[in-house]
């Protein structure tokens, strides 16, 4: 499955994040007037700055967030979810990593076209897309 979330995941790849939005969960807006998606995550995660220095960032807790919003602006270019966990590189070098679950999803993707990619509790993913509907 994470095969599929990936070809699917690879289409963040250019795209800028025009946006942060905070509340319990940390969410990444990409959007331009080709494409758009929002990565909510749920859970706590990794920043890695540019200059290697590594954040533990929970949306929950205010005091650590302020590392995260400097991938406002940034353009993804990489995406990718192995077992679960999503990596996502930028140009500047800053990553995101987020792990799964165990009793909870952990992060999700909606984008253009009906996309929707869900980590579920312990890291399985559930995949919607028009694509994957009319191959089926």
């Amino acid at each position: 499955m994470s095969e599929s979330a990936n070809t699917l995941l690879k289409a963040l790849v250019g795209r800028h994040v025009t946006q942060l939005r905070v509340d319990y969960a940390f969410t990444l807006i990409f959007w331009s007037r080709e494409y758009s998606a929002e990565i909510r995550i749920e859970a706590p995660f990794t920043l890695t700055s540019a200059d290697g220095q590594t954040f533990h960032v929970e949306a929950e807790n205010v005091e650590t967030v302020s590392p995260a919003l400097q991938v406002l602006n940034q353009v993804a270019s990489e995406v990718a979810v192995q077992h679960g966990t999503l990596h996502i590189e930028f140009e500047g070098r800053t990553a995101i990593s987020v792990s799964p679950l165990p009793k909870h999803e952990a992060w999700n993707l909606c984008g253009s076209g009906g996309l929707k990619v869900v980590c579920m509790p312990g890291g399985e993913l559930a995949v919607w897309s028009r694509v994957q509907d009319k191959a089926q």
